[in-house]
């Protein structure tokens, strides 16, 4: 069960790895930042992946992420976990996907 301030901020409900093939998508209004977020989530952690100015363009990313999720293997994450950015210091992370364990039997 997410908390309700997390889901307050959500453009539409996160999907969990289970149900999308190992790899979860949440798509949020982040305060720190002023901008909707789509992270995906993995058996690693947390990977933000696309920034949003509007919530309808945040709308479209996240079920875009939703589909393309189930099929990338490694994905470019754009800040490490405090937000930091790293296109602003030009060296953005290329993550390899790990799926989660429980979707791999099937």
């Amino acid at each position: 069960m997410y908390p309700p301030e997390y889901l307050s901020r959500c453009v539409a409900m996160p999907v969990e790895p289970e149900v999308n093939k190992g790899v979860g998508v949440s798509t949020c209004f982040m305060d720190d930042i002023e901008q909707y977020e789509t992270a995906l989530v993995d058996e690693v952690g947390i990977h933000p992946v696309q920034w949003y100015e509007t919530k309808q363009e945040a709308i479209e990313g996240h079920w875009r992420w939703i589909n393309d999720a189930k099929h990338i293997s490694t994905v470019v994450e754009i800040a490490d976990g405090a937000n930091r950015r790293y296109t602003d210091e030009g060296t953005p992370k290329l993550i390899t996907l790990i799926r989660t364990r429980s979707t791999m039997l099937q």
